[in-house]
């Protein structure tokens, strides 16, 4: 299947670049959009592109914010997806290889005594580790227009059955704070309507 986006490139007089990219898809793998600018340097001239001029957006809208939080036969909030709200107040926006823009997350199930470290592992669904680089981990950024601050939603996205009963926590590593959520399993979310977390440094 192929896939297709569309774009914009702004500039101003001084020769600073914006570059907007809209992708019809629910989500972004991470590196997709460092692959893209990697692309369009060495096949299309844009060979000055800088990481932190360009912004990738999926628009398809199944799991959008909206559709997340809110019901589709009578537009309720429905408690379901957990999710991690975090904002940053002094954000830094130049990404390299060592710092990114969006964080790190994976999901950690508790086996054993809560307060160890060595009791958390990482969840596996379907074989697979549960982190930001699958489809289960969704992760949105909105920045205010100057960009002196950003608001970071983390989502785990239809989680399986096996879960329920299951005590859960997000790890996130990879921006200004390196944090463990607090704990959590499937059945508390329904009095959060799946709010695990909001953190404000």
């Amino acid at each position: 299947m192929l896939a297709r986006s569309a774009s914009v490139c702004l500039e101003d007089g001084r020769g600073h670049r914006l570059v907007l990219v809209s992708c019809d898809l629910w989500s972004l793998p991470a590196g997709l959009a460092d692959r893209a600018i990697e692309l369009a340097r060495a096949d299309y001239g844009a060979k000055g592109l800088g990481r932190e001029e360009v912004v990738v957006a999926a628009t398809h809208t199944h799991h959008s914010l909206a559709n997340l939080l809110l019901r589709a036969r009578d537009l309720a909030p429905y408690p379901y997806y957990p999710h991690v709200i975090w904002t940053d107040e002094t954000p830094t926006w130049d990404a390299t290889p060592d710092r990114r823009l969006l964080p790190s997350v994976r999901i950690e199930v508790l086996d054993g005594d809560p307060d160890s470290a060595a009791s958390w592992r990482q969840l596996r669904m379907d074989g697979a580790e549960v982190d930001d680089t699958g489809p289960a981990i969704v992760t949105t950024l909105v920045g205010t227009l100057l960009g002196k601050s950003r608001w970071i939603a983390i989502w785990l996205v239809d989680p399986c059955p096996e879960l329920s009963g299951k005590t859960l926590r997000f790890r996130i590593e990879g921006i200004s704070e390196r944090f463990a959520s607090r704990r959590f399993d499937m059945g508390q979310l329904l009095a959060t309507q799946g709010l695990v977390e909001f953190r404000r440094p």
